[in-house]
């Protein structure tokens, strides 16, 4: 999966850990794009199965981004508010939270929300490859963290509007016939080979 969004800033941007050192003013451009291998559930739901390595390249006003790979879980799914002041509204929504597993007491959070047509909610195959299409407006926020005993400290975000997204999946190859086959021989030579050891 690769995604790309970009915007405006719309406050003051600090990002200075995990690898990035990232500091913008309200109203530059924000450029970022993640690259991820995901899996899909057949129902317009792409996600993670616990942490994975995360690329995300993270440019402001055009000039070349800085680019670091992270650790965490993340998650592509699509809400369709039934009430309050969005009802009606149809979103897609990409999470990223990094591994509390590795890190409990510090992370790096990143999440965008993309509106789009909600006639499309009716088809549950239609999604996301028709994102680019149709989102029509959306909002970025990336914060670094850290927990104490009683709160949470966050000591560097940006965020601001969306307006462009764009959004692709590359299939995994799947092996031909005459790959299965060598993987098979493989395993029973290896195979053998144990059995040899044991005797």
């Amino acid at each position: 999966m690769t995604s790309h969004v970009s915007g405006v800033l719309g406050s003051r941007a600090e990002l200075q850990d995990y690898g990035f050192n990232i500091v913008g003013a309200q109203g530059d451009r924000f450029d970022i794009t993640y690259r991820a291998v995901v899996d899909y559930s057949g129902f317009g739901q792409y996600g993670s199965y616990g942490s994975i390595p995360v690329e995300i390249t993270f440019g402001l006003n055009g000039f070349e981004g800085q680019t670091n790979t992270i650790m965490g879980g993340l998650s592509m799914y699509r809400t369709r508010y039934t009430s309050g002041p969005d009802v009606g509204k149809t979103y897609l929504s990409f999470s990223f939270v990094s591994n509390f597993l590795v890190e409990p007491n510090r992370g790096f959070e990143f999440y965008h929300l993309v509106e789009f047509d909600g006639a499309l909610a009716a088809n549950p195959y239609s999604l996301p490859f028709n994102v680019p299409e149709t989102a029509s407006s959306g909002d970025m926020m990336a914060v670094f963290y850290e927990r104490g005993w009683s709160e949470t400290h966050y000591y560097g975000e940006a965020g601001g509007p969306i307006d462009s997204i764009s959004f692709s999946l590359t299939p995994l190859p799947v092996p031909e016939p005459a790959g299965w086959a060598m993987l098979g021989a493989g395993l029973l030579l290896t195979g053998a080979v144990a059995r040899r050891r044991r005797c």
